[in-house]
């Protein structure tokens, strides 16, 4: 017997010494040591340190696991590690990954499923054959089911109809997963809820869509044939009752749902062929309003030839068993369903003359209640519906093949088959519109056409006929009901292209066979991975591109991730995708590493608050955008603080890109990096290079030209913007080699990469007063030390941003920032320009952006009180101290020439605010310009001096009445807030934020902020060389807003070695 339950509290409280008669002296040993090791604990939070122990106790760590053995005999081998892991390992992670939702509650009763595995730690939740509706009588509506006693064994698929069957993924138990309903096709004559079957594997098991989607599968079951759809076109034996045994299943699903983990309001009917236009006649109907959110139809709509039978009688009387009077529905009532469903069987003779799907008589009716008028007529049902539809490009080869065999075979195909074939599909249009009709098809052959050309060529009649046509006009009926009736539903469209598999040498079809009728169902139900070895990796590809449209996920190269639509306004809504991880977290003053990427869906849902994560933003209307340039956002913070969203206000965050994302039809990126200790320490060298924050940059890039095209973005119109550190970072990504042709335009704002902040000359100095806070060496151990430290303990230790003085202004205690470090940036920055010579770049201040720095330094500048000679002439001094006292006289000159012998204090004031812009941003931009446009190949240049006043001038305001724009203050016009806080802007802030996005957006999509989808005010002319043209940005623009040499006397100074 070991220790058993409480055998330690006899030790822990010392009763071996208390009463020792009953205790050995082993038993007084291990009762020492227990309370040493609880009272060092107490005493120091260290179980070692204080009274002495006989074994050093570790510390648990989450890799090592280490533990201490106590007891009586303790020596230094009574350390462990990996206590009883393998059972650990079982009981936390293979049993948690075994869970199920075992029995499950339904208004018909309880039902209890099965728990399947799919692969390594993969497994499914699985109910089978659930009555959703009890049995009709003969051409009768579904009833409810009256329900069961006890537990309903869902564990075999039901061969009777009015039952579903579930499949969800079961590694945790989930709420609110989206839910997706299959209706199978089959012509309305045929089918079942799973569809074929080849070695217990499904054709329709939503396995692979629930596991890789994160949602719930449903299949049903409902009556095809006579028993479905028969009509006599009268209220008395009206059809359609497939169709309400569908709505029956949906209404049940809507109900119980959420006692499976799904959401009842986000459910989605999928289904192909009948099944698809059984889908939009569920959309259609008046009965299903509020019972689902979107729906798929794949090659099949309610406008298809063969999805209505506008003449029900006909059919009914044709069956031969009953009297076609009066008392023909009940005969057929009273008619055996063998008998009645084998007289309903499809007559699969065909010709040219009477093609194949002329027989598809058993059909939707229009009978006054669950499909009260036409569907063209019913579209307006539909309009709160998301919809995606669309065809296979030889959807038609299956029936062109039962009317014209020749088209499969060495046997020619007569041009008159065609001809023939278009005879009948256009004879309600007469010989005027057979002819019109040949024609159009014959119109590209030429006088020598091929065997292989007819025979395409009657395919597309088929595919045209049959499928793509009727549904186009409604995918067109949809997007139009959206937009008269002011929903956010949107429209989607596809064709599916994927050669036939049977297509080839010694196959059944010829070579140019494309995607046949119900190809795309293997790749839709994810075949390719559940039977790998019938498929090829590009198959594998196509099925993991279906499933992620269908499931409304993109792929990346990480994994499936799926984001949220949120409306922004009247017809406007925006694609989300927040907190995609683009790389590993790496250890401490590492690079970036590749993300190693997720096996589930990534609900990219959130903004994340880690490092090294992106989020996207690109509007959504109807249809689906590719190729949209992309805006690429890095934050400023002067390289210390910031994140990829920026500050946050009732859920509004600064750096949100919608508006710009909407109004400039872009994609819009923000990325998270390194900033701090832990982004730009550096020890000068090679040991602890630095730039850390510009390698997660780059990385962040890279993984954007990567995987933007899933998104719809061009990964070839890729533009970097960013403001102050954020500018800076944007130059310097166009000055580094490693971004050779990942990026085509760049905008900085207010900062670049030789402002004389944005490199650090002396990178040592610094880390060695960072390893001094964190307790590490200075000598050749400390880049070891500074490793091992912890990331929270470094970030502390960064130097704080002081409060300046004339005599030392704030900026310069700026000193973490990017450094030379031979590689990233393996020369001084003036010297690299020529790695941006095929970048366009657009690049400017604001006028007044040194008054937020020199009111730190010079703290009554911004208040009421006066400011004095000696100190505006020691902020001077403090910037051109490395131009010796010559230069201070110069610049004296320079500053002072309009002061007169009595300057005032707003005189005296503006000056200063004067030299901190210059210094800090103006000058050192210009130059940045300079050498861009000076190196430039195919590369265009731009220079802006954005002149807005501070909203925070005016009565009652805390700036003077003369401040103009700030530093950061075009970051509000850029994105877009007038727009999206309307009631803090007045009229002429939303206008000059219209300008801003439509400058911007129009130069990432054409390189020339004049071109492009937006309209701006006033010609912004190029900035060479010799004219330095440059456009002056503000709420009342005309064509006198373009100056040049911007305060070029100013400039030739500090730019003056």
């Amino acid at each position: 017997m070991g220790a058993d339950h409480a055998d330690d509290l006899q030790y822990m409280f010392g009763k071996p010494f208390s009463s020792p008669l009953g205790y050995w002296p082993r038993h007084r040993r291990l009762s020492g040591y227990m309370i040493a090791y609880w009272t060092n604990f107490a005493k120091t939070g260290d179980p070692n340190k204080g009274l002495d122990v006989p074994a050093t106790w570790p510390k648990f760590t989450p890799s090592g696991h280490k533990y201490l053995e106590i007891n009586g005999n303790m020596d230094r081998n009574s350390v462990r590690q990996k206590m009883r892991m393998r059972f650990v390992h079982f009981w936390t992670s293979v049993l948690p990954s075994l869970q199920s939702l075992g029995t499950v509650y339904t208004s018909g009763g309880m039902v209890e499923g099965k728990n399947i595995r799919l692969g390594f730690r993969r497994h499914m939740d699985v109910f089978k054959g659930i009555p959703f509706a009890d049995i009709p009588g003969r051409f009768e509506k579904p009833k409810p089911h009256p329900g069961w006693d006890g537990i309903l064994k869902a564990t075999e698929y039901g061969k009777r109809c009015l039952q579903l069957n579930l499949l969800m993924t079961s590694t945790r138990v989930s709420t609110n997963l989206p839910v997706m309903v299959w209706i199978f096709g089959g012509a309305f004559m045929i089918g079942g809820s799973m569809g074929a079957n080849f070695l217990d594997n499904y054709l329709y098991s939503g396995q692979e869509i629930a596991d890789r989607g994160d949602v719930i599968v449903v299949t049903l079951a409902y009556r095809v044939g006579t028993l479905g759809f028969l009509s006599i076109g009268e209220p008395s034996m009206p059809g359609n009752y497939g169709l309400w045994d569908q709505h029956e299943a949906i209404k049940w699903v809507h109900t119980n749902i959420r006692y499976f983990g799904g959401d009842p309001n986000t459910i989605t009917l999928f289904g192909e062929s009948a099944g698809g236009a059984s889908v939009n006649f569920q959309t259609l109907s008046p009965q299903n309003k509020g019972l689902f959110k979107r729906a798929i139809s794949q090659s099949g709509m309610a406008l298809c030839p063969w999805a209505v039978n506008r003449n029900p009688r006909r059919f009914a009387e044709e069956l031969s068993y009953c009297p076609t009077n009066d008392t023909m529905v009940a005969c057929l009532k009273m008619t055996h369903p063998v008998v009645l469903t084998l007289a309903g069987k499809l007559n699969d003779q065909s010709s040219p003359d009477s093609p194949v799907v002329r027989n598809l008589i058993l059909g939707a009716t229009i009978d006054g209640d669950f499909l009260p008028d036409v569907p063209e007529n019913l579209f307006h049902n539909a309009a709160n519906f998301g919809y995606i539809s669309g065809v296979n490009d030889m959807d038609g080869h299956f029936f062109a093949g039962l009317d014209v065999p020749s088209i499969n075979s060495m046997v020619q195909t007569s041009s008159e088959d065609l001809k023939r074939l278009l005879g009948d599909f256009t004879k309600e249009k007469g010989l005027e519109g057979k002819d019109r009709a040949i024609s159009t098809y014959t119109s590209t052959w030429g006088t020598q056409v091929s065997q292989e050309t007819i025979k395409k060529t009657v395919v597309d009649v088929e595919t045209d006929f049959i499928f793509l046509i009727p549904i186009q006009v409604a995918l067109y009926l949809h997007a139009n009901a959206t937009r008269e009736l002011s929903t956010t539903s949107r429209t989607y469209s596809y064709l599916f292209s994927q050669p036939s598999r049977m297509g080839g040498l010694l196959k059944p079809y010829p070579r140019w066979m494309g995607a046949d009728h119900a190809d795309e169902l293997q790749y839709m139900f994810g075949k390719p991975f559940t039977t790998p070895l019938a498929y090829w990796p590009r198959h594998r590809d196509v099925s993991r591109y279906m499933m992620s449209y269908w499931l409304g996920v993109v792929e990346t190269e990480g994994g499936s991730v799926q984001g949220t639509n949120v409306r922004l306004g009247l017809f406007r809504s925006m694609d989300v995708f927040k907190g995609i991880p683009f790389a590993a977290k790496p250890g401490n003053f590492e690079r970036p590493k590749p993300h190693p990427g997720w096996t589930r869906t990534l609900k990219a849902t959130r903004f994340a608050k880690r490092c090294l994560q992106k989020s996207l933003l690109q509007t959504s209307m109807l249809g689906v955008s590719s190729n949209l340039p992309v805006m690429l956002w890095f934050y400023g913070g002067a390289f210390m603080v910031g994140g990829s969203m920026g500050p946050n206000f009732l859920d509004n965050y600064l750096y949100s890109g919608q508006e710009m994302a909407d109004r400039g039809d872009v994609v819009v990126v923000s990325a998270g990096y390194r900033v701090g200790t832990l982004g730009f320490l550096s020890s000068g060298d090679s040991e602890l290079p630095g730039n850390y924050g510009l390698w997660d940059q780059h990385a962040a890039i890279a993984w954007v030209h990567r995987n933007i095209g899933s998104f719809g973005g061009d990964p070839d119109n890729i533009t970097l913007f960013g403001e102050s550190a954020g500018g800076a970072s944007v130059s310097y990504q166009t000055l580094s080699p490693y971004n050779k042709g990942l990026v085509k335009r760049a905008i900085s704002q207010s900062g670049v990469a030789v402002c004389p902040w944005a490199i650090n000359r002396n990178p040592r100095k610094v880390t060695e007063a960072v390893a001094g806070k964190v307790g590490c060496p200075t000598d050749d151990k400390m880049v070891a030390c500074l490793k091992s430290v912890s990331a929270r303990k470094l970030a502390m230790a960064a130097p704080l941003i002081t409060q300046g003085s004339s005599n030392n202004p704030t900026l310069n205690t700026l000193t973490l920032s990017p450094v030379v470090d031979g590689d990233f940036i393996p020369d001084d920055p003036v010297r690299l320009f020529h790695n941006a010579a095929d970048i366009d770049y657009l690049a400017g201040v604001n006028n007044m952006d040194g008054h937020m720095f020199t009111s730190k330094d010079i703290p009554s500048i911004s208040k009421k009180e006066d400011i004095s000679v000696d100190d505006v002439r020691n902020l001077l001094r403090s910037h051109s101290q490395d131009k010796g006292p010559a230069g201070l006289g110069a610049a004296w000159e320079l500053y002072t020439s309009h002061w007169g012998p009595s300057p005032s204090q707003d005189q005296m004031k503006i000056t200063a605010v004067d030299i901190g812009t210059d210094y800090y941003f103006l000058a050192a931009t210009q130059r940045a310009l300079s050498l861009h446009a000076a190196t430039a190949k195919s590369g265009h240049t731009y220079s802006y001096l954005l002149s807005e006043p501070s909203l925070l001038i005016g009565p009652g305001r805390p700036l003077h009445y003369w401040v103009g724009a700030d530093h950061a203050d075009d970051l509000q016009y850029v994105f877009g807030k007038p727009f999206t806080t309307p009631k803090f802007y007045g009229d002429a802030q939303r206008q000059l934020s219209d300008y801003f996005i439509s400058f911007w957006t129009n130069f990432a999509r054409t390189g020339d902020p004049n071109v492009g989808k937006n309209k701006v005010p006033v010609t912004w002319p190029r900035f060479t060389s010799t004219e330095q043209k440059y456009l002056e940005i503000n709420s009342n623009m005309d064509r006198n807003s373009v100056g040049q040499k911007m305060r070029s006397r100013f400039v030739d100074f500090w730019m003056a070695h």
